[in-house]
């Protein structure tokens, strides 16, 4: 699996790819925009994430989970 600062990486450049802001996000996985910056903050340091959470931003990213999580 890639280090937490990998997965934000990708994360975000799926997000870009997909035109998708950190709103949009927020609004599909039900939580404040400002849980969405501070969720790709955390990772952005290297923070951790939960499993269940980045198969949330998977769905919502219409994308299998193993893009945002293998090299």
């Amino acid at each position: 699996m890639k280090s937490n600062q990998e997965l934000h990486k990708n994360i975000v450049k799926i997000m870009e790819q997909k035109n998708i802001t950190q709103a949009k996000l927020a609004r599909e996985l039900k939580v404040s925009r400002s849980d969405v910056s501070l969720l790709l903050k955390s990772l952005s340091q290297g923070k951790s994430i939960t499993t269940s959470k980045l198969f949330s931003i998977a769905s919502v990213l219409n994308i299998d989970f193993n893009m945002i999580t293998e090299n």
